[in-house]
C-alpha cells in the first residue's frame, strides 16, 4: 500500500484529509508529499 510523508511531523499515512485538491496530515494539519503516492495505477 501506498503512504504518504508529512513535511513537518515526518509521520507516515496512509489516510491523509482531502481538502482544497490537497492532501493534509491527519496528526499536525501540514500538506503532506506526494513523492511516494502514485495517483495512477501502473497496471499494464
Amino acid at each position: 500500500m501506498n503512504s504518504l510523508t508529512c513535511s513537518r511531523c515526518d509521520e507516515e499515512t496512509n489516510r491523509p484529509w482531502f481538502h482544497n485538491g490537497k492532501l493534509y496530515c491527519p496528526s499536525c494539519y501540514e500538506e503532506v508529499r506526494l513523492e511516494d503516492y502514485q495517483v495512477e495505477n501502473e497496471h499494464e
